[in-house]
């Protein structure tokens, strides 16, 4: 019985230790402050492990050693710190910060642009004062492109006549990287909450975009909700833009703010992709139409 539970324990930890250990060659091949030894360090890295385990594989002390080395790389992974000053996309160049005054809101860095295509824009910078007694409810929008279980929420504020202000939560990425899938999972994208005018953000994925489908979602949330939910997403922008944080497809993504409690089931599935959990929050509680 005992040695039985030795081999059910030691299948175990090899089987949970070859995924560590993958993700650590590619933490080392993504992540490693000099490019030009990425494709050699994490190559070593797994030759070192293979290794390990063609030599203590009798003694059943591999895994002891995947998991020292898992520890390490994460260690290290784990004290990186993305940087405010890079040269970033000229349409995430600027990270917008709230001022709160009681009723009076002035937010910086609002992002305004003119599209030609999806990739030619001119961008403008302004700065905006609101009056949060004005404001009169929430709209979210949600964008689907290619899988039905990858989508993308913009939180949308209606101050009446002082307009909407979105707030898109994204990556945000330096000159010459596009997204990727895969890179998401690890540091490669800064976190980034694009304050914008809606007519920039929406019109970006309705017009010019090719294969997004675009959903508004009309929500019931009153005023009195819908400041604190805006009072939120301010405290957010204000945080990171004085303290920059990486983006995680998995831990630290596009989830929008909610002051609705979760709901009682959520699948797996919806809690890999991240955003569905928060935006089941907000269709559960408050959605009342589609557009």
């Amino acid at each position: 019985m005992r040695d039985w539970l030795n081999r059910t324990l030691t299948a175990l930890a090899v089987i949970v230790a070859f995924p560590l250990t993958i993700w650590a060659a590619l933490a080392i091949y993504f992540d490693s402050p000099i490019a030009s030894l990425r494709t050699f360090a994490a190559i070593l890295y797994l030759v070192g492990a293979l290794a390990a385990l063609a030599l203590l594989r009798r003694k059943r002390r591999w895994p002891i050693v995947a998991y020292i080395g898992f520890g390490l790389v994460s260690i290290w992974w784990l004290s990186m710190r993305p940087l405010n000053k890079q040269d970033w996309k000229s349409n995430q160049a600027k990270t917008a910060s709230a001022i709160v005054n009681g009723d009076r809101v002035i937010f910086e860095n609002i992002r305004n642009c003119d599209y030609r295509t999806e990739l030619e824009y001119t961008c403008r910078w302004e700065t905006r004062s609101y009056d949060l007694t004005n404001i009169r409810g929430v709209d979210l929008f949600i964008t689907w492109w290619g899988s039905p279980w990858i989508a993308h929420p913009i939180t949308s504020f209606d101050f009446g006549n002082q307009g909407h202000l979105a707030m898109s939560i994204e990556t945000r990425e330096a000159a010459g990287q596009s997204y990727s899938a895969i890179r998401g999972f690890f540091h490669q994208y800064a976190l980034a909450y694009t304050v914008s005018d809606e007519r920039d953000v929406i019109r970006l994925r309705t017009n010019y975009r090719k294969g997004e489908e675009v959903y508004l979602f009309r929500t019931t949330i009153d005023p009195a909700l819908a400041r604190k939910v805006f009072l939120r997403y301010s405290q957010r922008v204000n945080l990171l833009h004085q303290h920059p944080e990486w983006y995680n497809a998995l831990t630290n993504n596009a989830r929008p703010i909610s002051q609705c409690p979760p709901p009682k089931l959520i699948t797996p599935a919806r809690v890999l992709t991240g955003v569905f959990c928060s935006m089941a929050r907000w269709t559960r509680c408050y959605t009342r139409t589609k557009a």
